[in-house]
C-alpha cells in the first residue's frame, strides 16, 4: 500500500515523522484526504472486504451533499488504489 501511495502521490509516507506532517504533504500535493482513500482502494483489492457496489454506495453516503464535488475525486482515488 505504501508503494501505491508513493507511486501516485510522489510522497514516501514512510519518511513522514507524524500525522501533521503527512497532512501537510498531502495538502501540498493536492491530495487532501485522498491518501487514505487510495489506501482503502488498495485494501479493497487485497482483502475484498465488501462488494464493489457496497464500496461505491459507502463513498456516496459519506460524502455530504455540500461537498458533492469531492465524490469524483474520492472515486478516482479508490480506482487508483484498486489498480495499484
Amino acid at each position: 500500500m505504501i508503494d501505491a501511495v508513493k507511486k501516485y502521490s510522489g510522497v514516501d509516507f514512510d519518511e513522514v515523522a507524524d500525522t501533521e506532517e503527512a497532512k501537510k504533504i498531502a495538502d501540498e500535493k493536492g491530495l487532501k484526504g485522498c491518501a487514505i482513500i487510495i489506501l482503502v482502494g488498495k485494501m479493497f483489492k487485497e482483502v475484498g472486504f465488501c462488494t464493489k457496489e457496497a464500496l461505491d454506495k459507502g463513498i456516496q453516503k459519506v460524502i455530504p451533499a455540500k461537498k458533492a464535488a469531492m465524490l469524483g475525486l474520492n472515486q478516482e482515488a479508490l480506482k487508483i488504489g484498486m489498480e495499484s
